[in-house]
């Protein structure tokens, strides 16, 4: 079995690592020369933004040609799931990619302009996430064919936040972020951003705008840095069973070749 994931806050990092073990990252994959992966069951675990795909799946559906006899995808969401498993079906089958299984787990919101991570945290225990991960597991490892139908309420608050969407995950999302002059270059948030779209100058993080609204950059600063407009609280998220180190290992891939120049994070 082979997953394929995207992550920011390590909720879908975790999903996938319970699921199975050989894991690969998406950005990884975009940036790397492969198009074509098989094996016996690939899986897609991505999180849902603004009500759908994120931009940086999409472009892994419009790259990767998948070949397997079972294929399934899993989508963590944090409020609305809406209709963004039926889209993911409909980009997916455009691609020439067709799932056997779509599933969505509730888990912790870290949208800060919407939600206090505090709140968060503390409505995980009735989330019952453990539960609904090994119900899925139980499904994939038993083939089960499943895609959750979608009703009137999914469509209407699927538009609803694909209305903001390019507001709340656009490449311009970023034009929302502030530093509060406490950062001391240490490069985490490039290490953890998937599009290379932050870099360090004079002690203070450069966006370029190609941002994937993801706001792991916020989410992981140690410092407490970089700060949402809007936002609810100044607590940030990590999924507790996932560290920095997979995290920064999952996404750096995207800026190796600028890394690899010595320069580290530097404009």
């Amino acid at each position: 079995m082979t997953i394929f994931y995207f992550t920011a806050t390590g909720n879908s990092l975790y999903v996938s690592k319970k699921i199975g073990d050989n894991l690969i990252s998406i950005p990884q994959f975009i940036k790397s020369n492969e198009t074509a992966y098989q094996d016996d069951v690939i899986g897609v675990v991505y999180p849902c933004y603004a009500g759908g795909i994120p931009r940086i799946v999409k472009r892994f559906l419009d790259k990767v040609k998948l070949s397997a006899n079972y294929k399934f995808t899993i989508m963590t969401y944090g409020n609305e799931s809406t209709n963004a498993l039926d889209q993911m079906d409909k980009y997916a089958l455009s691609k020439g990619i067709e799932f056997d299984y779509m599933n969505r787990i509730l888990m912790a919101n870290n949208y800060l302009p919407m939600f206090k991570v505090e709140d968060q945290l503390e409505k995980i225990p009735q989330k019952g996430i453990e539960k609904a991960i090994g119900s899925i597991v139980k499904d994939v490892n038993d083939r089960k064919q499943y895609k959750p139908k979608v009703g009137f309420a999914d469509k209407f608050w699927g538009a609803i936040f694909r209305s903001g969407a390019e507001k709340m995950t656009g490449g311009n999302a970023d034009m929302r972020f502030s530093t509060n002059g406490s950062c001391k270059s240490c490069d985490t948030c490039v290490s953890v951003c998937s599009v290379n779209n932050i870099c360090i100058e004079s002690n203070s993080p450069v966006f370029k705008h190609q941002c994937e609204g993801c706001l792991a950059c916020i989410h992981h600063c140690p410092n407490g840095a970089i700060h949402m407009k809007g936002e609810k609280s100044a607590t940030r998220f990590c999924n507790e069973h996932i560290g920095i180190d997979e995290i920064i290992t999952s996404n750096v891939s995207a800026i190796l070749p600028q890394m690899q120049t010595g320069n580290g994070g530097e404009c």
